[in-house]
């Protein structure tokens, strides 16, 4: 049961700002640390695309000028990640205190909804109604992943918040079936030689927890925080019939209000009692801490995501205490 965070900071992107954080959550200490995620989750991944002209961006939408092709430079979408390893490496502390470096790549279906075929501004007039491209996106996923791993990351996780739309209770958007979404996501985590997770935050349908279960990703990562519902659809039968372990997200991301730590310690226990410490792989906040851009000036927000981190890490080790468990 180990602490992590999803990624995002409500910091302006800048090489400083990059290592400050990675400085300020060994501090703390956070056992698995993610590379501080300060662009925006979808321009990071494009952005290649755009500088090989393939895409065009326009009042912030992306537009396909020509066919997808995966020969692209993608190294600016791993500055970040590239920056927070040099740190680690110079850090006395990190080698100490550091159980862990997880990556996120954002997902190929989350990735195919910002990009538009049409000009209508319409979730189907986007990528997500072509397949094939949805495919060779996962293929360029798998290829940020693989070549994070090969950084030196030791769990990624695929960032998917627009699964949690596309599979709903009732019916999948875009005619998909489950082993459409099911073949997508595993040409990315068949092909990795480590555990991977997979982060879908909001509200999780039924048919979307168990079509998950039925990948090869590890680790299912979702928010309970905010979304308490969660705690019936994500049943501990399903983890355990298909060999899956769970991320619980203890704290709200976008609230900027500070939890007091006995709230954040009832429920980790809430989520040991549900699924057993065993299933347990990590507690951390539901989302990204870029929620907390524009409802508190950037230093206040950066201020309160590192303190809800701190209150992460304090009910965790109360709760191990307690438990008499070793983290």
């Amino acid at each position: 049961m180990l602490t992590s965070y999803v990624g995002s900071f409500p910091l302006s992107y800048s090489e400083d700002n990059v290592v400050r954080v990675v400085h300020d959550v060994i501090k703390i200490p956070i056992d698995c640390p993610n590379y501080p995620q300060l662009r925006d989750f979808i321009y990071q991944f494009l952005e290649p695309f755009v500088n090989s002209g393939i895409l065009s961006l326009s009042n912030k939408r992306y537009f396909l000028k020509e066919e997808l092709s995966l020969r692209i430079d993608y190294e600016s979408a791993l500055q970040e990640a590239k920056i927070t390893l040099d740190v680690l490496r110079r850090s006395e502390d990190s080698r100490r205190k550091i159980r862990k470096i997880k990556a996120c790549v954002t997902g190929p279906f989350t990735l195919a909804s910002q990009i538009y075929l049409k000009s209508e501004r319409s979730i189907r007039s986007t990528a997500l109604s072509e397949l094939d491209i949805v495919e060779k996106l996962a293929d360029y996923v798998y290829i940020l992943a693989y070549n994070m791993v090969s950084l030196g990351y030791e769990y990624v996780v695929v960032d998917e918040p627009m699964l949690s739309v596309i599979v709903g209770t009732k019916r999948i958007m875009f005619n998909y079936t489950v082993d459409d979404i099911i073949d997508v996501l595993n040409r990315i985590a068949k092909r990795i030689n480590i555990d991977m997770g997979i982060h879908v935050c909001g509200k999780i349908s039924g048919p979307l927890f168990e079509t998950l279960a039925q990948t090869e990703f590890k680790i299912l990562d979702h928010e309970f925080a905010a979304s308490l519902s969660n705690f019936k659809t994500i049943t501990r039968q399903v983890l355990e019939d298909n060999d899956k372990f769970i991320s619980i997200g203890v704290i709200s991301s976008s609230d900027p209000n500070v939890e007091d730590v006995e709230e954040v310690r009832r429920l980790i226990l809430k989520g040991v009692e549900q699924y057993g410490i065993e299933r347990i792989a990590f507690v951390k906040p539901d989302c990204g801490f870029r929620g907390l851009k524009g409802k508190l000036d950037e230093e206040k927000a950066y201020v309160v995501a590192l303190e809800k981190l701190r209150i992460l890490r304090r009910a965790r080790d109360i709760v191990a205490k307690e438990l008499r468990i070793e983290v």
